[in-house]
């Protein structure tokens, strides 16, 4: 069976803990795009009441559906509120392609407890690598990819392959949920308690 672990992260954290620093370090970079989403969208509405997010240059493409043209104001009176709904909106669909895509869940599970101590696992599902990118500058936390086949990834020692290869051979894949449990980006209530702060 071929195994394809890329993107995970191990950490000796306890889970709750890992949660929250990711949150922190996720959250930075989700309300970063979220404020130049709000501003061009702002921009965009000043001209055009009726302006769909083709037009602020948020459309989406998805290899089932044809390309959005859904109206800004459509998902909410509040920016910030159609903002957030618009992202959710996308995250949750398969194959969609999207600048406004940045919506991200992480899943949790634990890891392998070979060396005396509890470990935790953590990946980062959402279509903009930002996210990954942050998590891979964090000394708390460290790559944790495995593939069984190919090259093995640079700067993983053989004693450390082998460890991951046994720890990702006796995963067992199924639903997220199944695996150990996850969190989403902010919601339409943060993002709103987020901007009417600011």
């Amino acid at each position: 069976m071929s195994i394809k672990a890329h993107d995970w992260f191990i950490t000796e954290l306890h889970p709750f803990d890992a949660l929250n620093k990711t949150k922190c370090l996720l959250n930075e970079v989700f309300y970063s795009k979220m404020r130049e989403m709000i501003h061009e969208c702002e921009s965009v509405l000043k001209n055009n009441p009726d302006a769909t997010w083709e037009d602020a240059g948020f459309e989406y493409y998805n290899s089932s559906e044809e390309n959005s043209s859904t109206k800004i104001r459509d998902f909410g009176c509040v920016l910030p509120v159609a903002c957030s709904k618009y992202v959710d909106y996308l995250r949750d669909m398969d194959n969609t392609y999207s600048v406004a895509n940045f919506g991200y869940k992480v899943l949790f599970i634990d890891g392998p407890k070979d060396r005396g101590y509890r470990t935790t696992l953590f990946k980062v599902l959402s279509r903009d690598d930002s996210y990954t990118k942050s998590l891979n500058t964090e000394e708390w936390c460290k790559d944790f990819s495995y593939q069984n086949y190919g090259d093995l990834i640079d700067n993983v020692s053989s004693e450390e392959w082998r460890r991951r290869e046994k720890f990702w051979s006796s995963v067992h894949f199924s639903e997220d949920s199944d695996m150990g449990f996850t969190t989403f980006n902010p919601s339409k209530t943060e993002v709103i308690l987020h901007f009417s702060s600011r």
